[in-house]
């Protein structure tokens, strides 16, 4: 055990002041607990005024812990507030704000709000100028896809799809010579808008839609920015690995040739992975369609080259697509449903579980585990089990659950398959007895 002695000295007026040993030591106004204090104001968004009897409540999802995990706070005549918490741990705590004002204003939420406590006395946070009435400002910038010009002069048709409501629904504004547009709408409901835009450019073959979600300013002077494409194109990628571990082998590389459909160029290409395993699919299409072609994962040795067909459309939107994860090497992926043989109740979501090979195909962990794999039950009895393994076939398997005390625990043998696949195998239904001591 170590054992700190900590003293601080501060002259002040003749005195001597003895510090404490700790977080604070050095610190003159710190606090023995870690304090989460924020302040904010409500106002009127157009008015700017403060705004009285805003209740507003903010509730911890994950983070930190906090003595009381709902804190509850009013702003008063000329609309400040103060959340203050206090909590046995520094860090941060993420949650929601709850936003009740007085009417006729309605109340609304705000998601994902992340505050940091401290230990020193005055060091609270900012929460800035908040809305009781949330607005939506949107800049808008339209751009040529292929050469990323900006484009004047574009027609901007903007259409709700879902969420909250505008005043306007099907309103059309022009670009300005940067390729810019605003729109500030009168909200209706206090909830972000999944809107579709569609774009008219003269001397364009036709109309580009593309959608975004628009989020509504709770905070002043904040504005929604998007871009808006203009033109079809192939925003795909892709991730690889060995499958099992995520490993990234060096030398992987990453082959397509097309096959089909509509021209693209390059025609084929090769390519190596970034050190996460991520890679683009850099195709300039010749026009709207689909291109057909074959996706060559190249691993080093042993590793065999594994292919993928691949069919990718053409877009208006330059938001990537995401191939998915498309593993190189041989493994076990399944899952199953583990219940009670007595009840037919789940298995405690919780429950040890360890995974013994006893023949079969050889597993191929990187490192061994003799005393096998350790996994943990998850909601509603469900186990999943991934493990690389040396090729494709059989493996025979132990599985040993260990149920909270008394009972001992129960061994039920499988036998799972070894596939060069990144789809889950379902093993179906395990029973597992109650087995006293």
């Amino acid at each position: 055990m170590r054992t700190t002695l900590c003293v601080t000295l501060l002259a002040l007026a003749g005195a001597t002041l003895l510090g404490a040993c700790g977080e604070c030591a050095t610190t003159v106004w710190c606090s023995s607990e870690p304090t989460l204090s924020y302040s904010g104001q409500f106002i009127e968004h157009k008015s700017g005024r403060g705004v009285a009897g805003v209740r507003v409540t903010f509730t911890r999802e994950t983070g930190i812990s906090l003595v009381a995990d709902t804190v509850v706070a009013t702003s008063d005549g000329d609309g400040f507030f103060r959340i203050v918490a206090n909590s046995v741990e520094n860090g941060a705590v993420t949650g929601t704000l709850h936003v009740t004002p007085p009417q006729p204003y309605a109340p609304y939420t705000v998601a994902n709000v992340r505050l940091a406590t401290s230990r020193v006395r005055g060091e609270g946070g900012w929460l800035g100028r908040m809305m009781v009435n949330p607005y939506l400002f949107v800049v808008g910038n339209v751009y040529d896809r292929q050469t990323q010009a900006q484009i004047p002069n574009a027609a901007v048709t903007i259409r709700r799809i879902s969420g909250g409501r505008a005043s306007e629904d099907g309103i059309t504004l022009a670009t300005d010579f940067g390729g810019q547009f605003a729109w500030e709408p009168q909200i209706i409901d206090a909830a972000d808008i999944v809107a579709s835009f569609e774009i008219k450019v003269p001397g364009y073959p036709r109309p580009y839609i593309v959608q975004r979600t628009l989020q509504l300013q709770y905070r002043d002077d904040t504005f929604a920015f998007v871009r808006l494409p203009v033109g079809s194109g192939l925003a795909y990628s892709g991730t690889t690995g060995r499958r099992a571990t995520g490993e990234q082998l060096a030398g992987t590389t990453v082959q397509f040739t097309r096959t089909g459909g509509i021209a693209v160029t390059p025609a084929a290409f090769t390519l190596t992975p970034d050190a996460s395993g991520s890679f683009p699919i850099p195709l300039e299409p010749s026009g709207d369609g689909t291109v057909f072609g074959d996706l060559r994962i190249v691993p080093p040795a042993p590793y065999r080259t594994e292919t993928h067909p691949l069919s990718l459309a053409t877009s208006d939107d330059d938001v990537g697509q995401w191939l998915g994860f498309l593993g190189y090497g041989a493994q076990i992926y399944s899952t199953a449903e583990l219940r009670d043989a007595q009840t037919g109740a789940y298995v405690p979501s919780g429950t040890p579980v360890i995974m013994q090979r006893r023949s079969g195909v050889a597993l191929a962990w990187p490192t061994p585990r003799p005393n096998g794999d350790a996994l943990l039950v998850g909601d509603n009895g469900r186990l999943v089990y991934q493990a690389p393994t040396a090729d494709s076939g059989a493996v025979n398997l132990d599985v040993i659950v260990r149920p909270p005390s008394p009972y001992l625990p129960d061994t039920i043998n499988l036998t799972l398959p070894a596939r060069y696949s990144d789809a889950a195998h379902a093993a179906g239904v395990i029973t597992v007895r109650r087995r006293s001591p």
